[in-house]
């Protein structure tokens, strides 16, 4: 038995033939929620303020070596 990912759509996108909230699967539901994960700062989400990374206090440095590795940890 294979595992199957599955997430509602959070743009809200309307699915064709049934008209209710469109479903992601597998790959795409997982990389849309790492990429949520991501873009979430540690505070944001209520009650649970581990949620999340500092990868926006990052976005205009150089990228070098040092930015890459302070990136990896964060992420």
């Amino acid at each position: 038995m294979s595992t199957v990912y599955q997430d509602l759509d959070l743009n809200f996108s309307a699915n064709p033939l049934t008209g209710d909230v469109s479903i992601s699967y597998d790959k795409d539901s997982i990389n849309k929620n790492l990429r949520y994960l991501i873009l979430t700062q540690n505070g944001e989400v209520p009650y649970n303020p581990s949620i999340g990374c500092q990868v926006h206090g990052l976005m205009f440095e150089i990228l070098d070596q040092t930015t890459l590795t302070i990136m990896k940890r964060t992420i």
